[in-house]
């Protein structure tokens, strides 16, 4: 496995104008959560707009090919906007509370939609690609200086222990969304050990190097 293979990117989905990357990556994630809604839900009611309106979309590929992505948005708690966001529809008023507490004065960056290609999974390609992609969105974390992270977990592939093995910690657990467990959670940059676990660290130095500018400008 060549590190020279992986490549990450970050980008505004958001644009008029045609975008490779971002046209690319938008197939495979509609695909992905299409089917998803499909098995699950029964219906493929997922819109365009649920990829656009994020902040930022970070695109991990190998080889050229795309790995997963993973939304970013800068939320500030203490704002009316913030409460009645649809994201945070599942957070009742106590760990919503909890989170704020954790968060530099509101502030918190939200990770969302952790999408992996169906190419990808159960190491296929030689790798664990759902291990990576969550490395990878813990090292935006890392590298973009916000003091915490927030993500609510689908009990869906272990994802949730995969986060709680990379340092996060769990607000409420086993909530349940349209049938399904989910764990809010968050990550704290003032937690002792908090990105000592990385077990593709050669790949995460060379694709997202720490105090990138790029990835602290979330607006």
């Amino acid at each position: 496995m060549n590190i020279g293979d992986f490549k990450y990117t970050v980008i505004s989905p958001k644009g008029v104008e045609p975008h490779e990357l971002r046209d690319r990556s938008f197939e495979m994630w509609y695909e992905v959560w299409t089917n998803a809604y499909k098995a699950y839900w029964g219906s493929s009611e997922i819109f365009s707009d649920q990829f656009t309106r994020q902040a930022q979309q970070g695109i991990l590929e190998y080889q050229g090919e795309v790995i997963g992505t993973l939304a970013f948005d800068l939320k500030n708690l203490e704002l009316k906007t913030t409460r009645e966001d649809s994201y945070f529809r599942m957070w009742d008023e106590v760990s919503y509370q909890k989170l704020k507490d954790s968060s530099d004065n509101g502030k918190v960056l939200v990770c969302s939609w952790f999408t992996l290609s169906s190419k990808f999974r159960k190491e296929n390609k030689g790798f664990d690609a759902k291990r990576l992609l969550v490395e990878v969105g813990i090292r935006h974390f890392e590298a973009s200086l916000e003091k915490t992270m927030v993500g609510t977990m689908v009990h869906v592939g272990n994802l949730q222990e995969v986060c709680y093995d990379l340092g996060s910690t769990c607000i409420r657990k086993d909530h349940e969304e349209k049938g399904l467990p989910v764990d809010l959670m968050f990550w704290s940059r003032e937690k002792s050990g908090m990105f000592l676990n990385y077990k593709f660290k050669t790949i995460l130095d060379n694709i997202i190097p720490i105090k990138s500018d790029s990835l602290s400008s979330v607006a």
